[in-house]
C-alpha cells in the first residue's frame, strides 16, 4: 500500500475524495455514514503513509502548550457566551460529550494532521503544504454547516470558523515542532475540554 502513496496521483485523489465526501456531497449522507467514511479515511491513511507517531513526551513546551490549549478552549466559550452568540452544542448530552472529548480529538487529528497533511506533503513535497492544507480544511470543516443551520446559529458557525483556524495553526505548529501526533491529540482534547468546562458551567 505504501507504494501507491509515493507518487502524485494517489495523494491528489485522496484529498479530492475527502473534499467531495465531507464537503460537496456531505448533505446527502447521514452523520453516521460520514463518521464511517472518516474511520475508513483514517485507516487507509495509516496504511498508505509513513510517520504516524503517537508518542507523548511531557516537557516544559508541551505542558505550557497544554495550559494554553485548555485556557483557549474555555475563553472561546466564555467570549461566545458574553457576546450573546448562541452555541448549538448540548454538553449535557452523553453522546455529544463523547464526540467532543473522545472522537473529535482523536479522529480530527488523524484526519487533518495526518491523512490530509501526509497527502498534501506527498503531493507538493514539504511540511508547509500539509500545514496550510490541513489548517484550511480543518477550519472549513467547521464552516460548511453554515448553509444548513438556522439563522440563529450562523453567528456561532462564523465564530467557530475563526477560532478553529487559530487552533489549527497552533496544532500544526506543535506537530512540526514535536513530530508527534500524540501531542496534537492531547492538545486538541485539552482545548475541547476547556470549551466543555465553560459550556457545562454556563449553559
Amino acid at each position: 500500500m505504501l507504494g501507491i502513496a509515493k507518487g502524485k496521483v494517489f495523494p491528489a485523489l485522496w484529498i479530492l475524495l475527502f473534499v467531495l465526501v465531507e464537503y460537496v456531497f456531505s448533505a446527502s449522507f447521514s452523520p453516521w455514514t460520514l463518521y464511517g467514511f472518516e474511520v475508513f479515511f483514517v485507516g487507509l491513511s495509516i496504511l498508505c503513509f509513513r510517520g504516524l507517531t503517537l508518542k507523548f513526551t511531557v516537557s516544559r513546551t508541551t505542558a505550557l502548550s497544554g495550559v494554553v490549549a485548555l485556557g483557549f478552549g474555555f475563553l472561546v466559550f466564555f467570549f461566545a457566551k458574553m457576546s450573546g452568540i448562541l452555541v448549538p452544542i448540548n454538553v449535557h448530552d452523553g453522546l455529544t460529550t463523547i464526540l467532543l472529548l473522545v472522537y473529535a480529538p482523536i479522529f480530527e487529528e488523524l484526519i487533518f494532521r495526518f491523512g490530509v497533511w501526509k497527502a498534501s506533503k506527498s503531493l507538493i513535497g514539504n511540511d508547509m503544504a500539509g500545514f496550510v492544507t490541513s489548517s484550511v480544511l480543518f477550519s472549513f470543516s467547521h464552516f460548511y454547516s453554515y448553509f444548513f443551520v438556522s439563522a440563529d446559529f450562523r453567528p456561532f458557525i462564523l465564530y467557530q470558523t475563526v477560532y478553529t483556524l487559530i487552533l489549527a495553526i497552533f496544532l500544526g505548529g506543535m506537530l512540526i515542532r514535536t513530530r508527534s501526533l500524540g501531542v496534537t491529540v492531547g492538545l486538541h482534547f485539552l482545548f475541547n475540554f476547556g470549551f466543555f468546562i465553560g459550556a457545562f458551567n454556563m449553559l
